[in-house]
């Protein structure tokens, strides 16, 4: 019996240095691997945005607004630091009081390597106020800033910029 209580205490053991090992070697979480690769972004290509039917217009605001930011789009993916896609939908209630609210919209987007890894994500939602005509330009506007405040956070942390 004590034998197997020693054997039992130094599996255990064992079994507890191995995951120790194990864990403390992994990566970073993602989040962190994102932001850390999104500094070395500077040429961006953008593709059509799905679910848009003015599509064209839609990136071409997109464009204007990254070179705004300090970017540089590209007309190859060849060419490109990362890949810019996008997708818009619409979130519909169907429950309630019958009384039938706006539909909710949103434009996600997200900015792949060249090789298929996420760098970076993020969630426009579009306020139910704007007009048709204003949309494109309010959400071309919100990515623009949200992906260089990203870009700039992760230049922030590799050293690149002080304040």
């Amino acid at each position: 019996m004590r034998k197997n209580k020693i054997y039992f205490a130094l599996t255990s053991c064992l079994l507890t240095s191995f995951c120790l090992a194990v864990f403390a070697r992994s990566p970073l979480p993602s989040s962190d691997r994102k932001s850390n690769k999104l500094h070395l972004v500077k040429k961006i290509y953008v593709e059509e945005i799905d679910g848009v039917a003015n599509k064209h217009s839609v990136n071409l605001y997109i464009k204007q607004q990254l070179r705004n930011a300090g970017f540089t789009t590209t007309d190859k993916q060849v060419d490109a630091d990362a890949i810019l896609t996008g997708t818009f939908y619409d979130v519909i209630t169907l429950d309630g009081d019958g009384s039938e609210p706006p539909p909710r919209s949103y434009y996600e987007f997200q900015l792949t390597s060249p090789n298929k890894v996420v760098i970076w994500k993020s969630k426009i939602k579009v306020p139910a106020r704007l007009n048709d005509s204003r949309i494109e330009t309010y959400v071309a506007e919100k990515l623009a800033s949200k992906l260089f405040a990203a870009w700039r956070k992760s230049a922030k942390k590799a050293g690149l910029i002080s304040n």
